[in-house]
């Protein structure tokens, strides 16, 4: 696969996993305490997208600095941790706060890609 393609493809699978992790938001964050389906989900995603994130090429990120490419590769690790002992309300925190603009931004940089 063209390095450019296949940048195109973990970005397109960041956007929707954070998509996916978003539609579980909107059953309220109390489903990511109350749900095993829901956290594992939101989990599985967050775990996804870091995952892609590491496999970016370099000269793609270079032409987006204002994407954190390495705080996004290191996601799972940061917000998830310790799979035995994750954090809910740092995950919700997270999922909240900052997943909404990063998927913004990413859906962004996705559109100036295509071009």
């Amino acid at each position: 696969m063209d390095p450019m393609d296949a940048d195109d493809h973990y970005l397109t699978c960041m956007v929707q996993s954070m998509g996916h992790i978003r539609q579980v938001a909107r059953q309220g964050l109390s489903s990511l305490m109350e749900s095993v389906a829901a956290r594992d989900a939101t989990l599985w995603n967050i775990y996804l997208v870091s995952r892609a994130a590491r496999r970016i090429s370099d000269e793609r990120k270079k032409a987006h600095p204002e994407i954190d490419w390495e705080a996004l590769a290191m996601l799972s690790r940061n917000i998830i941790g310790d799979p035995w002992s994750v954090d809910v309300g740092k995950v919700g925190e997270y999922v909240e706060n900052q997943l909404p603009d990063l998927r913004e931004r990413l859906q962004r940089v996705l559109v100036n890609w295509a071009k």
